[in-house]
């Protein structure tokens, strides 16, 4: 699983420009920016047993 840690919700160039995908309710959904993932995480809508995923991860989702 992953989860925003402190320096990670403080990203870096590389995270911010790459497409961000999670899974919600079983369904794939994205591509998003990482701002819009982090503003879902504060408000709830996403949780730290989300699955993300994005290119720099290769196949794993985290």
């Amino acid at each position: 699983m992953w989860t925003f840690r402190g320096n990670f919700l403080e990203t870096g160039v590389t995270e911010a420009r790459e497409d961000w995908f999670y899974i919600q309710g079983g369904e794939r959904q994205g591509p998003v920016i990482f701002s819009v993932l982090k503003s879902r995480y504060k408000s709830g809508d996403l949780n730290e047993k989300t699955l993300v995923w994005t290119a720099s991860f290769g196949f794993e989702w985290k």
